[in-house]
């Protein structure tokens, strides 16, 4: 199967496009809704608190080490190998502070205690969730096995439980501890046939309260009609789309079905109102 991404003329038209159905705090009719605007979307945060995580990224993005890596696409059938620096991958494959930042609040705000990410690359996102969660669980899982064994070290010190293989691999010999998780992070693969594979492989994982966020779901075509999928899944009855990624969880606060495009900027105009 072969996906690709779009390019930077067609992202920025679909980024329009999502930002003008985009709701602002103003336009929020639930109070689960605000809730979430208040306490994850709006607040900055003081950069500081992420002193030792971005000194790592600063670390990585510092280092043109060229390394063998190996891209199986998450489990799936197929495997590339090339080269790639440290810095490269550093500043193309490892989530923006921002971004991670907006991770941090939304583990913190959902007040998950269990975390599986199935994607580490460096392990930035991953640390940035741990710290969230203090005395939490995180377990991340890297498929390239020179990347994973590279970053086990800074992981394993502040506590997370970093593990390398393949999606398929990993998950199946995950299943076998019983252990069920608060919220999953797919950050892997970025095609729908590897994601339903993932998921049916999750089902032994997780339960009807697991948070699923989902990592790019406007990288391609194919994945933004995964998520349209998913969040149609009677599973879920509250869809957050973030743009970064999208969150799907059950509320059982929630009568009716909720679904909203939530922007981060609170703007005082609007093109229109649209679910």
């Amino acid at each position: 199967m072969d996906v690709k991404p779009y390019g930077k003329y067609a992202k920025a038209m679909i980024f329009l496009k999502w930002f003008k159905k985009a709701k602002t705090i103003d336009q929020l009719d639930s109070p689960i809704l605000y809730d979430f605007y208040n306490q994850v979307v709006k607040p900055k945060l003081n950069g500081e608190v992420f002193g030792d995580i971005e000194g790592l990224r600063k670390k990585y993005l510092s280092d043109h080490q060229v390394i063998n890596i190996t891209d199986h696409g998450a489990g799936s059938s197929t495997s590339r190998s090339k080269q790639r620096s440290i810095s490269s991958i550093a500043s193309s494959a490892v989530s923006s502070p921002s971004k991670c930042q907006l991770l941090y609040k939304t583990c913190q705000h959902l007040k998950a205690e269990s975390i599986l990410e199935l994607g580490t690359s460096l392990g930035i996102s991953a640390l940035y969730m741990k710290q969230a969660i203090q005395g939490g669980y995180l377990t991340t899982v890297e498929g390239d096995p020179k990347i994973g064994e590279m970053v086990k070290p800074s992981l394993e010190q502040k506590g997370v439980r970093s593990l390398v293989g393949t999606f398929d691999e990993v998950l199946v010999t995950l299943s076998e501890e019983k252990q069920s998780y608060d919220l999953v992070y797919i950050d892997g693969g970025h095609r729908s046939d590897i994601l339903d594979k993932v998921i049916n492989l999750l089902q032994p994982l997780i339960s009807h309260q697991t948070i699923l966020i989902l990592d790019d779901i406007y990288w391609s075509a194919d994945m933004t009609q995964a998520w349209e999928r998913l969040k149609s899944s009677d599973t879920y009855n509250v869809a957050l789309d973030l743009w970064h990624f999208g969150i799907l969880f059950h509320d059982k606060r929630v009568k009716e079905s909720i679904e909203v495009k939530m922007s981060p900027i609170n703007r005082r105009w609007t093109f229109g109102f649209f679910r």
